[in-house]
């Protein structure tokens, strides 16, 4: 256990929120409403109208999506207009006809932003679209993701629960958005690894006692932060006792290239992972840079004015 020091804090300054108005989607605007609010970032709300099908440069032409388009534009900026104004943050709102997963990689570029929003929602038909949108958002973004579930309230982040598998330790470069999360929050953060029951580390330097943990020492200098190892069969069931048993306000994880992801995210196990928690998943890319440079989309700055709709409301 380690006791916090004074360290620099980088403060978050923008926030991206994905939304397609429905119950997930709206819960996860006011968490990120909240989180904005309480780190005086700006706040951009987007929403995507999909492509007509097949896609083509002439369909983006079509009366019809023209005029959806900027009836799309106005509700965003109303939605801005109210939110700026009842909670005294910069609220930037954006709309084009394009894929959410795509059109967050140019905004994220864009705007720098340091955290996409995104909401998960429950069984319903139209809850589980919402969610398959998220989730192949995770499994591509190169920027970090908070996954609100539907139920989710924000009520401050005291415990962050970072569920990782001490054979693919991160770099301190990885976990910035986490650091900068937990020292705005003042969080106590744990990093916990499942076990499956019976296997047994190879050597000491393979678990969470042994030298790996120097590179996690170094992201969590300052902050209070612990390790464990819970010995499960299931993973799923592990981490879901994990979170009870540290309380945790926010569960962490980071997509890697073993399968453990997928395993986590299989439809047929969702029910049974951290979403019935009811806390917050933050889903940190494996491979990161500074200012998510890493982001291949290069964007047309002539080409977004002809089919976007932009807004900026400040209180």
């Amino acid at each position: 256990m380690y006791i916090y020091k004074k360290q620099p804090l980088k403060a978050m300054k923008t926030i991206i929120v994905s939304t397609d108005y429905s119950a997930p989607a709206n819960n996860a605007l006011d968490y990120a409403v909240a989180l904005a609010r309480s780190c005086k970032a700006k706040l951009v709300i987007f929403n995507s109208l999909e492509p007509p099908t097949p896609t083509s440069t002439a369909s983006l032409a079509v009366p019809g999506v023209y005029k959806l388009l900027q009836e799309n534009k106005k509700k965003l900026e109303k939605l801005a207009v109210r939110i700026s104004s009842d909670y005294g943050i910069m609220v930037e709102s954006f709309t084009n006809v394009s894929y959410v997963d795509e059109e967050l990689e140019k905004l994220v570029r864009r705007h720098k932003a340091d955290l996409v929003v995104m909401g998960m929602g429950g069984d319903s038909l139209d809850r589980r679209l919402f969610g398959s949108v998220t989730t192949s958002v995770i499994r591509h973004a190169k920027f970090p993701v908070l996954v609100i579930p539907e139920k989710a309230t924000f009520l401050g982040l005291d415990r962050i629960l970072f569920a990782c598998d001490y054979k693919f330790v991160p770099k301190p470069c990885q976990l910035e958005v986490l650091r900068d999360i937990a020292l705005k929050f003042r969080a106590e953060v744990q990093f916990l690894h499942i076990e499956p029951k019976g296997e047994i580390p190879v050597k000491a330097a393979d678990s969470f006692s042994g030298n790996n943990t120097s590179s996690l020492e170094e992201a969590m200098d300052g902050l209070l932060h612990s390790y464990r190892e819970i010995k499960e069969q299931d993973k799923t069931e592990g981490i879901k006792r994990g979170i009870r048993e540290f309380q945790a306000d926010m569960l962490v994880m980071i997509p890697h290239h073993t399968g453990f992801f997928d395993f986590v995210f299989n439809r047929s196990l969702t029910r049974k992972m951290a979403f019935n928690t009811q806390i917050p998943l933050l889903a940190i890319p494996w491979s990161v840079s500074p200012e998510h440079s890493t982001l291949s989309d290069i964007i047309n700055p002539k080409e977004e004015e002809e089919t976007a709709a932009g807004f900026s409301a400040v209180d």
